[in-house]
């Protein structure tokens, strides 16, 4: 319960007590100040009983509004979850597009037609026995070849260093030839 709470409960039961005191002493002189004194008593405890609805009002009020707080903060949490698995989503997107998913490439030399499907992840377990050796968590470019659905895979610095040819559309689109960029 709150101080102000407290201190209109406090004025309540010591005006009660107050105005019982009151009546009895007024009831038992018998004076003709009996009316207006019971009079103004009954007008004080009016304006008690209308202070104690009011209290008992705002007190369901701010039980309403703190429900419909709770609630808000629900919808809030849930929306913020929604945001963030849409920024991870969209973050993802950008993160293989800056890594030329979806391109087009041709190999230089040999002509063969490639499509760039992103960049994963190698995970091995014995080394290979060549110049550069793969280990665990390096990156590769994974290509598919367009004539014959072979996957590939590459390091990016490898893809990157020319050997391939970047294909877009040709700019009317209707004929499905491509052009080199």
């Amino acid at each position: 319960m709150t101080t102000d709470t407290q201190d209109v409960e406090a004025l309540v039961a010591r005006t009660k007590v107050e105005a019982e005191d009151l009546v009895y002493w007024l009831r038992t002189n018998g004076t003709a100040i009996n009316f207006k004194a019971a009079d103004f008593i009954e007008r004080q405890h009016t304006a008690l009983r209308t202070l104690a609805r009011e209290r008992d009002e705002a007190t369901e009020f701010a039980a309403q509004m703190t429900t419909r707080w709770k609630k808000a903060v629900a919808i809030g949490n849930k929306v913020g979850d929604r945001n963030a698995a849409l920024e991870a989503e969209r973050d993802a997107a950008l993160a293989q597009l800056s890594a030329g998913v979806g391109r087009r490439v041709r190999h230089k030399v040999r002509g063969t037609t490639y499509d760039v499907l992103g960049e994963g992840e190698a995970q091995v377990s014995i080394g290979v026995n060549n110049s550069r050796r793969l280990v665990e968590g390096d990156t590769m470019t994974v290509y598919r070849c367009v004539e014959t659905g072979k996957l590939w895979l590459r390091f990016p610095d490898e893809f990157d260093d020319g050997r391939f040819e970047v294909l877009t559309p040709s700019p009317e689109g209707r004929d499905g030839k491509e052009v080199r960029s």
